[in-house]
Formats: C-alpha cells, sequence, structure tokens
C-alpha cells in the first residue's frame, strides 16, 4: 500500500479488525534492536505498559550494548534522523484530510512510507532526514469526536517528532491492550531507513501550519500554539531578533524545568541559529540551571544541532510566558495627536506630552518629499483624535463616533482615543482559588457570595455599570483589604483606584477612570459631612448619569463613561458613612471578627500562597464564575448590618422634629420660622435650641427629609425661596404630595398674613 491509498484504506473497519489476527506475541527489545539500529534507526527500550522510554538520559541516542541490560522492554524509535507524522486526531474523516496535507507537501515519493496504528484512526508516519529538526506541532483542538476519559475530551493535534522524542514502534497499546500495527506488514524491522522519503524542516513546519489550519476549522483551540519562527515576532526600528544582549536577557529569565525537553531542544537550536557556535556557553549556563544537568549531553546536543532550524522568536516567546518584555524604542507609532489641546497622547502611559517632547524623543520621520519631518508634525498629519475618553470594552482607537454629555454619537471621520488599558493577566486554575474563597467567607460569611458576584462582575464586565456599592465593614485587622488584593491583579491595578472621603469631596475626580473605586477608612466626618458625601456618591454608585466630566488638574475637563463600581471600606458601624433608611445604592456587608481571631502565620500564609500563583487562580475563578443571576441593575438586598447602620444614622432630631410636626397637625408645608415658632410655644426646649444653632441650618434639610418634608422651589423667583410675612423663606411640603400639590401647598403659605 502506498500513500495515495491512505484516504481509502487507512481507517476503515478493516484497522480495528487487524489487531484481531495479529499474534498477541509482541517482539521485545532485545530481539528487535539489533535488527532496528542494523536498519539506520536508533531503537530504545520502553517501559512495558506505557510510552515511557528509558534509561533517563534516552534523548542521546544512539543504540548501544547497555541498552540490552532492558531486553525485555517492547521497542521505540528516536526522531532525531527518524522524523515522524503523528497524527493524533480522533475524526476519521479529517486524518484523511491531513494524510493528503502531508502527500501534498512531501509529494509522491517514490519510497512507500511506512504506517503504524495504534488507536485507530491515529496514525504516525515515519520518515528520514539529513538535518534534524526541532519537533513541530499544532494547537490542540476538542473535536466533538474526541473521545471523553474521566469527564473531559482528549484533544486533537498534529505533531511532526523530532530531535528529542521518540515513537513507540513495538508494544501493546496501553489503552487498547492490542499491539501497534504496521500497515500491510511493512515495519522498520523489514524498511531500512535509508528507504523512507525524505522530510526537511520547511516541509515539517508547512505540514503543521496546513494542519494548524484545518482542525481550526473543526474544533475549538484549547491551548497556545508555540512560536517556533523567529519571523513571527516583530522587532520595530533597529532593534533585531539576533542581537546578541537581548538574546541573552531573555534567555536568562527563562527557568530550566526539567520535564520540559521541548523547551530544551528548541532553546538549544534557538541560541545556534541566533548566536552560532559562540553561543555555546550561553546555552550551557543556562543548562546548568536544571538539577538534572548533564553537561556532556547539553554539549553534544548544541554542538548537532543545525544553526538555520530555528531562529531566536522560541526564546522570546519563552521568556515572555514568564514576565519579560522585550524592550523597544519609542516612535511616532507610539503617540495620537490631542486636538482639542493640541498635545500628544503617549500610547503605553496615556500621559499627554507637549510638543517639544515628542520632537524630542521620537525620531523624526521622512516626509513624501523624502525630507525630515518633526515628529509632532507628522502625527498631527497621520494620528489626530478628536477627544478623549475612558471606556472598557471599546477598542484603543474608537472610529465614526465622539462621546457626548448623554452616551455615543455617530460622526463619520472622527476618531476617540480610549485611555483605558486591558489588565495583563496571566490566568491560573480557578479551582486553585479555595484559599481565597475561604477567607471572604471565614471573614464575611453569609456576605459572600454576594460581594463574590459583585468582584466577578467587576473583571468580567468592566464596562457595565454596577447599580450599588457595596460597604466593607468591620474592625481593623480582620482582611477587608487582603481580600481585594487578587481582585486589583485582577481588573489590572491601573484600573483600581483608592481615594479618602476628603478626596471624593474635593474638585478634582480623575478616580472615576477606574473599573474599581475603594473609598478607604469612610468614618465619622461631622453631620454637615456625612450628607455631603453620600449625596456627592449618588453620581458614581449609580446610572444615570452614564456620562461623567472628569476634571483633573492641568487638564481640560472631558467626557468618560460612568461604570466605576464603588467599593467603601470602614472600621465604624455607628459614625462610618451615611445611609438613609430607603437607601437603594449600597449593599452592606459587616464582619464581627477581630485581629485576634487571626494568627500572624495566617496571613504570612496567604500573601505567600498570592505570590506563587494565588492571584492568578483568583484571577481565573473570577473570570470563570457564573454571574447569570446576578443582576447589576436591580437594588441590592438589605442586610442586618445595612439596618443596623441606617438606624444608628437616626439622630435623636429626628424624632424630636416628627414630634414637633405632629404637634403641628403635620401641615402640608412648613417653614423654619413656623418650626421655631411652635418649638418655643410648645416648650420643645431641646429640639428648640437646635433648630436656632445657625451652624445646623445646612443639616436641617436633611433632618427634614428623614421625616417626610422635601425642599419646594418657588419657579417664579430667581433664588427659589418664597415670600412669607415679607421675608424670603425657604418651604418644605410633604414627600408624598404629587409635585402640584406642593406647589400648592407653598403658595397658600405665601399669601397668609
Amino acid at each position: 500500500m502506498n500513500l495515495a491509498d491512505l484516504d481509502t484504506a487507512l481507517h476503515d473497519a478493516h484497522v480495528m479488525a487487524w489487531a484481531d489476527h495479529l499474534t498477541m506475541q509482541v517482539p521485545k527489545f532485545g530481539q528487535t534492536a539489533p535488527v532496528l539500529a542494523g536498519n539506520g534507526y536508533d531503537p530504545i527500550p520502553v517501559v512495558p505498559g506505557t510510552k515511557r522510554p528509558r534509561p533517563r538520559t534516552w534523548q542521546c541516542g544512539g543504540f548501544t550494548d547497555q541498552h540490552l541490560q532492558f531486553a525485555d522492554d517492547f521497542t521505540g524509535i528516536l526522531t532525531r534522523n527518524c522524523p515522524a507524522v503523528d497524527i493524533d486526531v480522533s475524526d476519521p474523516e479529517l486524518v484523511r484530510e491531513v494524510e493528503r496535507i502531508v502527500l501534498d507537501v512531501v509529494g509522491r515519493p517514490e519510497a512507500t512510507p511506512l504506517i503504524r496504528v495504534g488507536n485507530a484512526p491515529r496514525a504516525l508516519l515515519p520518515f528520514r532526514t539529513e538535518s534534524p529538526f526541532p519537533k513541530q506541532a499544532t494547537g490542540e483542538f476538542e473535536l466533538t469526536t474526541d473521545p471523553v476519559t474521566n469527564g473531559k475530551r482528549k484533544p486533537s493535534k498534529v505533531e511532526v517528532l523530532a530531535d528529542g522524542q521518540q515513537f513507540v514502534a513495538f508494544a501493546f497499546h496501553p489503552d487498547t491492550r492490542r499491539p501497534y500495527s504496521w500497515l500491510d506488514g511493512r515495519d522498520p524491522l523489514k524498511v531500512a531507513r535509508d528507504e523512507l522519503p525524505l522530510l526537511n524542516q520547511e516541509q515539517a513546519i508547512e505540514i503543521v501550519r496546513r494542519a494548524d489550519e484545518l482542525l481550526a476549522k473543526h474544533g475549538d483551540q484549547c491551548n497556545r500554539k508555540r512560536i517556533r519562527d523567529s519571523t513571527e515576532v516583530k522587532f520595530p526600528g533597529e532593534l533585531k531578533a539576533s542581537d546578541p544582549t537581548l538574546l541573552r536577557e531573555a534567555l536568562a529569565q527563562i527557568p530550566n524545568e526539567d520535564e520540559h525537553f521541548d523547551d530544551f531542544i528548541d532553546i538549544c537550536y534557538a541560541v545556534k541559529g541566533a548566536l552560532g557556535d559562540d553561543g555555546e556557553p550561553d546555552f550551557l549556563a543556562w543548562s546548568a540551571k536544571s538539577s538534572k544537568h548533564d553537561e556532556e549531553f547539553s554539549i553534544q546536543q548544541f554542538r548537532a544541532a543545525q544553526p538555520h532550524s530555528i531562529g531566536a522568536g522560541t526564546i522570546f516567546w519563552l521568556a515572555g510566558q514568564h514576565g519579560w518584555q522585550r524592550p523597544r524604542p519609542v516612535t511616532v507609532e507610539d503617540f495620537f495627536a490631542y486636538l482639542p489641546a493640541h498635545q500628544y497622547i503617549f500610547i503605553p502611559t496615556r500621559e499627554l506630552w507637549p510638543a517639544a517632547s515628542v520632537n524630542a524623543r521620537a525620531p523624526w520621520p521622512q516626509g513624501a518629499d523624502g525630507e525630515p519631518v518633526k515628529s509632532a508634525t507628522w502625527v498631527d498629519r497621520h494620528r489626530p483624535v478628536e477627544q478623549m475618553t475612558w471606556a472598557p470594552g471599546e477598542p484603543l482607537l474608537i472610529e465614526h463616533r465622539l462621546v457626548s454629555n448623554g452616551g455615543w454619537i455617530e460622526r463619520p471621520g472622527c476618531s476617540t482615543f480610549n485611555l483605558y488599558r486591558p489588565p495583563e493577566v496571566k490566568l491560573g486554575d480557578p479551582q486553585g482559588a479555595a484559599t481565597w474563597i475561604d477567607h471572604v467567607n471565614r471573614v464575611y460569611g453569609l456576605y459572600a457570595d454576594h460581594i463574590i458576584d459583585w468582584l466577578a462582575h467587576r473583571v468580567q464586565r468592566p464596562g457595565e455599570k454596577i447599580n450599588h456599592a457595596l460597604v466593607l465593614g468591620g474592625a481593623q485587622g480582620i482582611g477587608k483589604d487582603t481580600i481585594l488584593e487578587p481582585v486589583k491583579y485582577a481588573v489590572g491595578p491601573w484600573n483600581f483606584c483608592e481615594v479618602s472621603p476628603g478626596q471624593v469631596l474635593g474638585r478634582f475626580n480623575g478616580f472615576i477612570k477606574s473599573v474599581i473605586l475603594r473609598v478607604s477608612e469612610a468614618r465619622d466626618l461631622g453631620d454637615v459631612d456625612r450628607y455631603a458625601f453620600y449625596d456627592h456618591m449618588k453620581v458614581y454608585t449609580a446610572a444615570p448619569p452614564d456620562v461623567l466630566r472628569c476634571d483633573e488638574k492641568n487638564l481640560r475637563e472631558y467626557a468618560v463613561l460612568n461604570v466605576c463600581g464603588v467599593i467603601i471600606t470602614t472600621n465604624h458601624k455607628a459614625d462610618g458613612v451615611y445611609l438613609p433608611a430607603d437607601d437603594r445604592r449600597h449593599y452592606v456587608a459587616w464582619s464581627d471578627l477581630t485581629k485576634e481571631d487571626f494568627s500572624p502565620e495566617y496571613w504570612q500564609g496567604l500573601y505567600r500562597w498570592y505570590e506563587q500563583g494565588g492571584k492568578e487562580d483568583v484571577a481565573a475563578f473570577l473570570v470563570k464564575r457564573d454571574i447569570s443571576t446576578f443582576d447589576p441593575k436591580a437594588p441590592p438586598p438589605k442586610s442586618e448590618a445595612f439596618y443596623a447602620i441606617a438606624n444608628a444614622n437616626r439622630a435623636p432630631e429626628d424624632a424630636e422634629l416628627a414630634d414637633l410636626l405632629d404637634s403641628l397637625g403635620r401641615p402640608a408645608a412648613v417653614t423654619l420660622a413656623m418650626l421655631e415658632g411652635a418649638a418655643t410655644f410648645a416648650d420643645h426646649t431641646h429640639i428648640d435650641q437646635y433648630l436656632k444653632d445657625r451652624k445646623n441650618r445646612r443639616a436641617i434639610p436633611h433632618r427634614l427629609e428623614e421625616v417626610g418634608y422635601v425642599p419646594v422651589r418657588n419657579p417664579d423667583a430667581e433664588d427659589g425661596l418664597w415670600r412669607i410675612d415679607s421675608k424670603r423663606q425657604a418651604v418644605y411640603a410633604l414627600r408624598e404630595l404629587p409635585e402640584r400639590g406642593r406647589l400648592a401647598a407653598a403658595g397658600r403659605l405665601g399669601q397668609v398674613k
């Protein structure tokens, strides 16, 4: 059978029946190894019942008599000089498509390839090469036809096994419990390596590229494809992928994890390709970081590597996975011209630069006439924006739209720069977040689920407003801030802002550009300030307004979307935040724990867990959290802690003022003068003193509102006051009256002589 016949014969019902007709006796390594070595292969022993080769240094290759101590093992073949296309795909039709890709890339070779089947329809095709190269692999894809084991699907992929790998040639398959079979009875014991078709690295890369595209059309990718070629890594300006200093800097960031032999081979080839023979000391120094370092083996691998077969891209990609960021020069592409202020937005930091700084920092590009053009002038012409805003969920450059006080408006030809920076998060294992979940439950108990849903919403939907704030209360030292540490990482530290109540009440409000806004340690600010703080926070805790004006020092005001989520932390229940009983903007969680309930070792262990990957696990958990039942627009449930704070905020003057109004028969409208007169006449001593003390005048409207009276503005007076008894006075009417009824009641007071 030849390669052209595979699509009609390889994976039909006969394949599964083939093994039944084979003798159940599989030749042992002691029998196969001398023959295979004579046929030009590199045989290695394989532990029975597995696919695991031995000894530990099996990658060194070359059959020796020492290997015969494992004579009773099964047999594998090293793929350094015998690369093999491993079609690990569960769908027979897709296997046929991959086989056609192999045929198309390799051509119709004169020599017929061998075909090994273990767990049909999966198949493996060995080849030979004259220039060893590293393994090439597609991503892994979940197909509906993939088998399910322990509740999970085994993903499909295609690999070209090469230097550093092996395939099992003669053994029982650990899953099917049947022998591996070779089609037409042609196997490496009968066919010498020199008789196999040739396969080089370029062909292997092309096979994998096309197979990856094929699988992507039929399944969901479940891992990131490895970068194997430096042409896939872009370096701006004068920075080159082969820069020795840059390569060595990146190499130093890659740990040498003993079990990742693919990385070992890739780095070996990449260093050889980028630095040539001069890179041997660098590779050996990196290799020596392994606890299983074998210098002789590392030297052998490096000297045998082909310098042209792989570029430096793999090193930069692997280094990037461990936090390394390649340096790059500042260019005009790093700026946008903000036309309203004639300044320039530096993209990495979102800061505004003057023209002189742009001209000094970014190299001047050439104009159409070949002459240098000032960098700022070039940016003005080629990268202008008419507006800037802060809008999570939108792209960096929002084209053909502008933001107004009411939201977005369409404007073809105009652009808005988005100041929002998405988080740069490396997600861990959602199942590993139990330590954090336990801490939240320990501190806040029954409140924990709502808190976690609220935080998960901030991570999953940063561009959607939650119409209530979290109030996290409790004694110092119980871990309120500790709960938020991994959340800060998940939303991006630059999207997590911390302010004091005093800063909130100030003029400048750049803090509204935050996914989470934490107001720390809200406590007694005095009666007036507590009410002012509550009123001031209304626009931040709920929408509408859908757009806020951002006022930052030394900048023009500009519009941003009102999507910040507010968290207020406090140690004080009675004299902390002010919350009226009818509030619909705050969810209050309170803890009765004290710092004595936690040992120093508890905090040390928790923060150590954060540093060792716990933050990443929490971020993954919040991303995956099911919040389908969480309604961000609905009023939050009122907890016992909420009522405790609301009742604590009821001043004694409220009850006395209510009694005074009752003594007046709860009129439709009143003035302060009427209340003062009634208090004096009825001998309400305490409320009389309170009303006459001028320092309380700004708090009195809040007191009246608490007992059911709201101010009524005179529509015919510029100052909104009513003229009663020849004096301008504020009028308060019953809240339950309609607006027309309040105006009528206030008007009747003005007619009283």
